[in-house]
């Protein structure tokens, strides 16, 4: 009884933080508690790990003997335990140089535990989804629908959960109709998500990633499978020319301007480098979200002085941004609201790139084959010579990468690449096992977390509990659905 009763509560409690994380992102994240003789707060994301670890425990203990042995010496446990031992040690070393900022970097290494502590959950609670009352997928599916209309952050996670529980609907007008209303929110909030170029992205590979699962389940001849490419292909088109963030959407296939601002802003660096001399900052773990106010620094001086990368040249390089411009037949309040600015759109491409370039510097020449301490705040000197994003490295004392692979690469090394690599491993055995269950519900759990990993690459997500919570526990979710799929035989999605 135990058991059933804290697996449904443990899961209870990280879906609703999740949801929580998803509507309300960092508000939420940031609620700690502060013990005494702590110098750094405990957010709430540990607080529900370190109970849902406890739960565990407890229930490990409870197993039968013969159960629990077998469990522990099984070869993901073991693998499992070697890990965490491996964080544990790395994260005691750095917070002995770095202090807490150590703590913020083993985030990223130890989120992944909510897959396990999921699937282990849902594998104790032994129920079908299929059994789930219809009222109760109607209510679900309705429910998130309505959170795609009021939390931009969510909106592609609400709907294809939505889209989940309407395909569980049983009476077909019903299922159909809700089917319809998500589509129609997703072309209500087109505008919203074309200008992140990240989501865009994510959602693009996700959907191409679905379409192609679609073809093998239904075992479809190459012929159909091109007519469905170019009807879908053409209706992207005409909602992206109706609705769409045309700027954000020109940023990411015309690459002749950021290449060309990238040269440019290279050279200025190249031109000022010798004689830079980065601040002392001391890291800090976190900041609220009311921006600091950034103070006269040590090198403003200097930046005052930055000299153009070409000295023949009488003006400086332009790295600012450009005028944005407003496709004809918008409304201009509209476009002022939702279109980006291209320049910016660029600048933030370079902005990154400055940061990736920076970080295969510094490993091509120390060459940590565990990767560097947790403790070593991540600085880029190319963005602090050309003072972009100053707002963050001044505050802070640290850049966020703002891709999460190369993240893991850079603190854990050959670690972070298996990991990378377990990623896709896992991925790749999930899509086989589902189209051989001709799973469509496993297919949209599948593309959530395509989705998360194409914006992980651009953006700061797998580092963060409101992004990394919900990836692995839908991760976890999703291989707990595999396995009840899988539990006697190869069966049919019901």
């Amino acid at each position: 009884m135990f058991v059933k009763v804290s697996s449904y509560l443990s899961l209870g409690l990280i879906a609703v933080l999740s949801l929580c994380y998803s509507l309300y992102g960092s508000d939420v994240a940031e609620l700690n508690v502060q013990l005494p003789g702590l110098s750094f707060p405990i957010f709430i994301g540990e607080i529900l790990m370190f109970f849902c670890v406890l739960v565990f425990a407890l229930q490990l203990m409870l197993e039968k003997p013969a159960e629990r042995s077998l469990l522990i010496k099984s070869r993901w446990f073991v693998c499992a335990a070697v890990y965490m031992g491996w964080v544990i040690i790395k994260a005691g070393t750095g917070f002995l140089t770095g202090g807490a900022y150590a703590l913020r970097n083993a985030a990223l290494f130890y989120y992944p535990v909510f897959m396990i502590l999921v699937a282990y959950f849902v594998t104790k609670i032994r129920t079908d989804v299929s059994n789930i009352p219809g009222v109760i997928n109607l209510l679900l599916a309705f429910l998130f629908t309505y959170f795609a209309t009021i939390r931009s952050v969510g909106i592609v996670i609400f709907l294809m959960f939505a889209l989940f529980f309407s395909s569980r609907i049983a009476v077909r007008w019903l299922r159909w109709a809700s089917i319809g209303t998500v589509a129609y929110v997703f072309y209500s909030q087109f505008r919203v998500l074309s200008c992140k170029r990240a989501v865009f992205l994510g959602l693009i590979v996700s959907a191409v990633f679905f379409f192609w699962y679609g073809g093998q389940a239904l075992r479809l001849k190459v012929w159909r499978q091109l007519v469905g490419v170019m009807v879908i292909g053409g209706a992207f088109v005409l909602v992206l020319a109706e609705r769409g963030d045309t700027n954000a959407f020109r940023s990411i296939i015309d690459w002749k301007p950021f290449f060309s601002r990238f040269h440019d802003e290279q050279l200025m660096v190249a031109a000022n480098a010798k004689t830079f001399v980065p601040d002392e900052i001391v890291p800090k773990v976190y900041h609220n979200n009311r921006n600091a106010v950034v103070v006269s620094r040590p090198h403003d001086s200097f930046l005052r002085n930055l000299v153009p990368a070409d000295v023949h040249k009488t003006e400086p390089v332009n790295t600012g941004t450009f005028d944005p411009v407003v496709p004809e037949g918008k409304d201009s309040s509209l476009a002022r609201k939702n279109f980006r600015n291209i320049g910016s759109a660029y600048g933030n491409g370079t902005f990154r790139m400055f940061i990736w370039k920076d970080m295969f510097t510094e490993m091509y020449k120390e060459h940590p084959v565990l990767g560097f301490s947790f403790g070593k705040p991540q600085r880029s000197i190319s963005l602090e010579i050309l003072n972009e994003g100053e707002l963050e490295w001044s505050r802070d004392g640290w850049i966020a990468p703002h891709n999460s692979f190369f993240h893991l690469i850079y603190r854990a090394g050959i670690v972070g690449i298996a990991l990378i690599g377990l990623i896709f491993f896992a991925i790749g055995r999930l899509a086989a096992d589902f189209l051989k269950a001709r799973a469509w519900r496993g297919a949209l759990l599948l593309c959530m977390l395509i989705y998360w990993i194409v914006t992980a690459q651009f953006g700061v997500v797998l580092e963060l509990p409101y992004y990394a919570i919900p990836f692995w526990s839908v991760f976890g979710l999703s291989w707990a659905y595999r396995n009840h799929l899988f539990e006697a035989a190869p069966k049919r999605e019901g």
